[in-house]
């Protein structure tokens, strides 16, 4: 695993790194398909941003659309299976350096994910987190009026939700 800038550190991780190292590794392995899409486009400025609201992430934490320390990071990739939805939680860090110590933190709850109605039927909401639940589950969603909601289950560090509007 790369640890510096430039020359190889070679030094041995702990047990428990590398086991969390192995789950993001499998995690980015299994669904490779959605995260590195050729076709895929970041859509996240046009449906999450300011004004833009087909998307929304509410949480008990600060949400930005950057990568930025006591936040939790949010992007909106449109791919050809529907909308992905990419967080991760660095609200409890105070940098974003990705070759310095982080501090641990807790599994993230109360984490709501929205998105504006365009079909006449629900989209369905699929879930994903490298440590407790690596295989995408189903969510159900309620409606309120304008928006279909759901409540993710806690997490850890990084999560995906895979948003389907279509029967397919």
């Amino acid at each position: 695993m790369l640890t510096e800038a430039y020359y190889v550190n070679n030094q041995e991780i702990s047990a428990e790194s590398s086991e969390a190292s192995r789950r993001c590794y499998d995690f980015a392995v299994r669904y490779g398909d959605l995260l590195f899409e050729r076709e895929s486009v970041d859509v996240t400025h046009t449906m999450l941003a300011g004004e833009n609201l087909e998307v929304k992430v509410e949480a008990p934490v600060r949400v930005s659309i950057d990568c930025e320390p006591g936040a939790l990071w949010a992007r909106v990739i449109r791919t050809k299976l529907g909308l992905l939805v990419s967080l991760i939680d660095l609200s409890a860090q105070d940098d974003d350096l990705w070759d310095g110590p982080k501090r641990p933190s807790a599994p993230i709850t109360g984490v709501r994910v929205s998105i504006e109605r365009v079909r006449r039927d629900a989209p369905r909401f699929h879930f994903a987190d490298p440590d407790e639940a690596p295989g995408l589950a189903q969510l159900e969603a309620s409606f309120d009026g304008r928006h279909d909601v759901v409540e993710l289950p806690a997490f850890g560090p990084w999560a995906l939700l895979l948003i389907r509007e279509d029967a397919a």
